[in-house]
Parts: C-alpha cells; structure tokens; sequence
C-alpha cells in the first residue's frame, strides 16, 4: 500500500500556528469548566467587562472578536447567574452598563490566578530568549496577517455589488450566428397562441 499524502494545509505555516493556537484553547476551556464552571468565552467577556467596568456592549464588541449578538448571549448568560449587574446608561437609553458583582469579582480573582499559573507553565518550557523571539515573530505575524486582512477587505469595497456565480465560467460571445427568419422580408410575424406565451 503506498503512503498517503499529508493534506494540503499541513505543511502551511498558518496551520501549525492555528493547531498550536486550537491546542491552548482547549486546555484553557478544560481548566476553566473543571475549576470555576465557565467557559473560555465567559472568561474572556469577564476579563474585558473587569477591564472597562462601567462598560457598554458594543466596547465590549469592539474588543473582542466575538458577534454582537453571540456576545450578547454570553453577557445575558452572566447576569442570569449573579456574576454581571446590568444598570441604566448615563447618556444613551438603548444601551446598559455593565459591571461586576460581588460574586463576578470572586470569580475573576479565582480565573486569574489559574489563568496566571497555565502562563507559567509555558514560560517554564522556554528561556528567555525564546520567549522574546516567540513574542517578536508572533507579532510579524500578526502584522503580515493584518495586512492581508486590510487588503482583502479593499478588494471586496472595490467590487461591491458585484457577486458572480460560484464556480461560474466566464461568459463569452456565442460561436454561431443568431439563427435567421425564414419570413420573406416586411412580412409580420403572426402572434403566438395562448398555450406558447404560457
């Protein structure tokens, strides 16, 4: 039996960054859930309402990457269980603040600490110059990527409205000519029957 061949994606540098990135959140969601009963999602929307506390949603939106209204979910999710108080914007009537209760609080000290030593961790892997050199080429990554975004997305102003047929072939001119009346010509065609125009 010949070898098989590895998938396409497997040799891309985007991959192996992306299935390192996958491996980190898993084991952070698994000590998170088995130690304080929140998600990664949640720790994360903790952290940042923490961060900006009083704090609106759509900064929390503009924070994160999360959609504004899975983000929603997930902060309605944290009042029904104590951890987030929702109260009246002083300047904007559709929109609330959000802030930590007392529990809310607890619990962030509690994610921190576990948080902090999961970081300790992977430190204790590498020296320090390791982790400066990880640290500086994540950010060139980062960068590179960002830059791709940005020019995608003016690719995709440029062609707004414009959405062609998936999997399309270009349209080309026809190779025969149109087909010819067999009417003498100046002479009207006869209109077609009820049962043709239906």
């Amino acid at each position: 039996m010949s070898e098989r061949k590895p998938p396409a994606f497997r040799p891309l540098l985007s991959y192996e960054v992306n299935s390192t990135s996958d491996v980190l959140r898993r084991s952070a969601a698994l000590r998170f859930r088995r130690e304080h009963g929140v998600s990664l999602m949640e720790w994360r929307t903790l952290a940042r309402i923490e961060a900006l506390q009083p704090a609106a949603l759509r900064e929390l939106v503009a924070t994160s990457s999360i959609d504004k209204a899975q983000l929603s979910r997930v902060v309605t999710g944290l009042a029904g269980r104590g951890l987030v108080a929702r109260s009246a914007h002083a300047t904007d009537a559709r929109s609330a603040q959000l802030m930590l209760t007392a529990a809310g609080k607890k619990l962030m000290k509690g994610l921190t600490a576990s948080a902090v030593d999961r970081d300790r961790q992977f430190r204790d892997c590498l020296t320090q110059k390791e982790i400066d050199q990880l640290l500086a080429t994540l950010a060139k990554l980062k960068a590179k990527a960002q830059q791709l975004v940005d020019g995608e997305a003016e690719i995709g102003s440029s062609l707004q409205g414009f959405t062609p047929p998936e999997n399309s072939p270009p349209r080309t001119a026809p190779s025969h000519p149109p087909a010819q009346s067999s009417l003498p010509p100046g002479r009207p065609r006869r209109p077609r029957g009820p049962s043709a125009a239906s």
